[in-house]
Parts: structure tokens; sequence; C-alpha cells
């Protein structure tokens, strides 16, 4: 129970930290990148503007650029890109106001790798790739060629961001190359993920170690409940001893009546209570069964055999539908008690008349156990609250029948010891369908 709530208390900590840490990350990410490419459009706008390249001498003002459009006439001297400076030492990037352009910096020129193609409406297309290295002019005039036009969008062709401008006498395609703006945000990617996956690491590591601490006051509680329920359990059973020999002894005396009767019932029912409280306190302690491959098809058929003369007694129709050769790992005399706690339940609660049915199958990897009985007064839907302790769902109408709503939740705790599930339903409210899964 305590490694249960350590477990627990350790996956709702990682849970939230990954949740928040994975949203803060992409927070981030999602920021450099939109940055990045900003940037990088920005440049690209800016190269279009002017005919696909830094101006030589300009005031880069937006207000005092050109339109860049080359015509047929001035086509290959728009295309002599070298970039110079300013009679007085500008730079071109400068605005002369004491900043520059937003997002670039004086630099920028000198840093940005671009290329630009200009394809006439008849004729070979002029191409200048003087600012950069990585590709001859042949490569550049056929990937224009290759690539459909933009029209004013920015488009992305591998490392290459691209756009044109379409004029009277053809197109400029104008290449940026963000390599390096492509492998920074890929870089910083990475190192987050890194960084996140080494801090839940470390997370984690610190949750487990302060994680005893965290359930201490709640494992002290429980260790303290659990020692009052054996204690008591043992406590009770002298007195009850004494109880139940000193009623023989009067009805040696006197004879049986009513009274002595009803003596011996209230006994019964309280060593029966103390037993199931006990066996609790005991699961509890140690939730470990041995387990070993067993038959569970005829384990399970033993243990039904006396339930089944019991409902024919009672007028009730009992059907086991066992798939044969159904094996799995588990404890044998869990098991039983499962099967046993199962079918006194149904025997207890199905209305006379009503039929009681287990099936067990092989469903994939595992071992289902089913049993479904008539049932009123249930609300359709998961019947959680019959796995409470000392909880009942009175659906027979009847408060004369035993039982202290303990077989369930014990049921429950052995299925979850030998690495299994139990749950319970009532798929239209009228009758009651319990399945072990092992």
């Amino acid at each position: 129970m305590i490694r249960r709530l350590k477990r627990s208390f350790v996956t709702v900590t990682m849970l939230s930290a990954a949740l928040v840490l994975v949203i803060l990350m992409g927070i981030v990410n999602l920021t450099n990148y939109i940055e990045r490419t900003n940037s990088d459009r920005e440049i690209l706008s800016y190269l279009a503007e002017n005919g696909g390249r830094f101006p030589v001498g300009k005031d880069i003002d937006d207000d005092h650029v050109s339109s860049g459009e080359p015509t047929e006439e001035n086509a290959s001297e728009e295309m002599d890109f070298t970039a110079t400076n300013d009679p007085d030492g500008t730079p071109p990037l400068w605005d002369g106001k004491g900043g520059h352009r937003r997002g670039f910096t004086v630099e920028t020129q000198y840093e940005t790798r671009y290329f630009s193609v200009f394809l006439p409406v008849e004729g070979d297309p002029f191409v200048d790739t003087s600012q950069i290295a990585a590709v001859t002019g042949e490569e550049a005039a056929a990937l224009a060629q290759s690539l459909p036009a933009a029209d004013g969008k920015v488009l992305r062709s591998g490392n290459y961001r691209y756009t044109t401008v379409t004029g009277e006498y053809g197109v400029l395609y104008v290449f940026l190359d963000c390599t390096r703006s492509i492998g920074a945000v890929r870089t910083f990617l990475i190192n987050s993920v890194v960084v996140t996956a080494g801090g839940l690491i470390v997370l984690f590591g610190l949750a487990w170690l302060f994680s005893g601490k965290a359930v201490r006051p709640i494992a002290e509680s429980y260790e303290k409940q659990k020692s009052f329920i054996t204690n008591a359990g043992h406590e009770l059973k002298t007195p009850l001893a004494v109880i139940e020999s000193s009623t023989e002894v009067i009805e040696l005396e006197n004879g049986e009546s009513q009274w002595t009767q009803s003596i011996h019932g209230q006994v019964r029912r309280l060593t029966t209570l103390t037993q199931e409280l006990i066996a609790l306190a005991r699961m509890d302690e140690n939730s470990d069964l041995a387990l070993s491959e067993i038959d569970l098809s005829a384990v399970t058929e033993e243990a039904l055999e006396p339930f089944a003369m019991l409902a024919e007694q009672k007028g009730f129709g009992f059907a086991a539908e066992l798939q044969p050769g159904v094996r799995c790992r588990a404890n044998r005399e869990a098991v039983e008690k499962i099967c046993a706690i199962l079918a006194d339940n149904a025997v207890k609660y199905t209305a006379p008349g009503g039929a009681i049915r287990f099936t067990l199958t092989q469903e994939g990897g595992h071992a289902v156990l089913r049993e479904e009985n008539p049932a009123e007064g249930l609300a359709p839907g998961s019947q959680e609250r019959l796995f409470d302790r000392f909880y009942r769902a009175d659906t027979s109408h009847n408060s004369a029948q035993p039982g202290y709503g303990l077989g369930l939740p014990l049921a429950r705790s052995l299925s979850e010891a030998m690495g299994g599930k139990m749950k319970a339903d009532s798929p239209d409210g009228k009758r009651l369908v319990v399945t072990v899964q092992l």
C-alpha cells in the first residue's frame, strides 16, 4: 500500500512536471523558430525590394527603397550587385539616424549569403552568385527554373528560402541561404530536449527520494489503522470463544432457547467479521502472493461446485461456462477465495428464480473470469462503490442478508496482489457483472 502511494506520488509529480516542461519547451522553441523565420523573411523581403541585393550607398529607410524591378534596358546593370559604402563610410543598412532597419545590424549584409536569378520573358537568365560560394551560376539558374513563382510569398526549397518579383520583362528569383538559421533552430531544439530530459531525470530522483517524507503522515495513519484492526481482531477472539462456551454451558443446564440460538448466531457473525478484517489487514501488510502456473479452468470449476448445489437448493439457475485448458500464473488459494466470494455474493443477492452465470475465457494474454447475476436498484455504469469497505448495495431489498461489505474489497485486493484487475458494472441496471482479469 505504501509502495503504491509512493509510486502514485512520483507518477503525479513527474507527469505534472513533464507537462509543464514540455509546454514551456514548446513555447520557447516555437518563439525561437518564429523569430528566426521572421528575420529571414525580413532580409529576403528587403533583398526583393532592392532588386535582389543590398543597395549600394542608399538609405535603407522603408520610405526610400526602390522597387527593384529590372527593366529590359538595365537588367544586366541591375544584376551587378557589388556592395559598397557611401563616400562618407556609412554602411548601406544604416539609416543615418543612429539606428538600423528592424532585425538588421551593421554586419547583416556581410553575414548574409544569398543569390538571385532573373528569368526574362525571352533570352537567357541573369544570375548573381557573388554573395554565396555553395552554388554555381548553372545550379542557381536550374534551381530557379525548377521552382514555381512565389507571387510575393516566401517559400522554402531545401535550406533556401526564396521569393519572386514579377515584372513586365520577367521574374526575379531571390534566394536566401538559411542553413545557419535552420541549424541554429535544430540545435536549440536538441539542446532544449536534452536539458528537459536531464531535468526530468533529476526531478525523478528527487521525487523518489522525498516521496517517503511526502506520504509519511498517511503511512503512519495507515499503519496505526492496520495495527488496530489486527490487534482488535485477535483480542476479540478470546471473549467470543468465552461467550460461545458459556452459551453452550447454559444450554446444557437449561436447554436450548431462542435467546441462546440468537447468541450463537451473533457470535458467528462477529467471528466472520473478525476473520475478514484480519484477512484484509494481512493482505495490506503483505500483498505479495506466491504465484505459480495453474490450470485456472480446473481450479475455478472445483471452487464453484459447492455453490452450484447451494443455488439449486434455493431455486436459482447456476451455469458455469468455463473454457477448458485456461492456464495462468496465479495463487491457487487466492483464486479459490475470489470464486467463493463472487459465488457467495451472487447466491445471497439473486432474487428467487434468477440465474447466476460464470464464464472463463482466454482473451489475448489474459484469463478473464466473469460473474453475472440479476440485480435490482443499480444505476447503469461503473459500480466502483461495491469495492469500498463496509459498503453494501442491498440489491435484493432484504436487510436480513448477512454480510459486512468486505468480500468484494478482499477479492479485489487478492486480484491485484496477483497482478490482475477486478471491476464491476451494470450495463442495464438490471444485472450485475463482475469481471476478474488475470
